[in-house]
């Protein structure tokens, strides 16, 4: 219990010291704002996914690209139950233990954030993806590790939090991009939509 209430301690120390340095720096702050927030990066995945379901030479090219969009869809979702799954646990395994009172001696706005679900459903999209194209599994992994590292830089979360989301993430989406046997089902959802007219 002391050890935990001294890594709880000086972790939330170590973010009030990263916010006074920030606000001593007042462009830094601003783009860290902005890269951090739950807004910009969400929204450009969200335009990046509709970039790749659209785009395409040809029916047969957009069905492949659109394949791997649901099965990186697939991986997130498995990643996101995970990671809150781990966080539920683990605020489980804390909460009869007297953590709350070391996270009251300093400021620690957001109490415990483990693990980062952003880090777990981003990595799980750029593991998904390198599996059909390693361009945009490689573009996905460095959006995701850049907002995180804002996130962590701003305060948002602890560097654990984003290693923890990251390996919760990355191995639900090695295994879905790897599954073979997805490949049927997700040709004939494809099938479907384009029959609808969405795909």
């Amino acid at each position: 219990m002391t050890i935990l209430n001294f890594y709880v301690t000086f972790l939330c120390s170590w973010r009030a010291g990263l916010l006074d340095a920030q606000a001593a720096l007042p462009g830094v702050n601003l783009a860290l704002e902005l890269l951090a927030g739950q807004h910009l990066v969400p929204t450009l995945f969200v335009l990046a996914s509709l970039v790749g379901w659209f785009a395409g030479s040809g029916k047969e090219h957009r069905a492949v690209r659109q394949q791997a969009l649901l099965r990186a869809f697939l991986g997130a979702a498995l990643a996101w139950v995970l990671a809150v799954l781990a966080g539920g646990a683990a605020r489980a395994a804390l909460e009869g233990l007297d953590w709350t009172s070391a996270v009251e001696v300093v400021q620690c706005r957001l109490g415990f954030p483990f693990p980062s679900v952003a880090a777990a459903v981003g990595f799980a999209l750029g593991a998904v993806l390198w599996r059909t194209d390693w361009r945009w599994g490689l573009a996905c992994l460095v959006a995701v590790a850049v907002w995180t590292a804002a996130r962590v830089f701003r305060g948002l979360y602890y560097p654990l939090d984003v290693v923890a989301g990251a390996m919760i993430g990355t191995l639900p989406g090695w295994a879905v991009g790897w599954a073979g046997w997805l490949e049927r089902p997700l040709a004939a959802i494809v099938r479907f939509l384009q029959r609808i007219a969405l795909a």
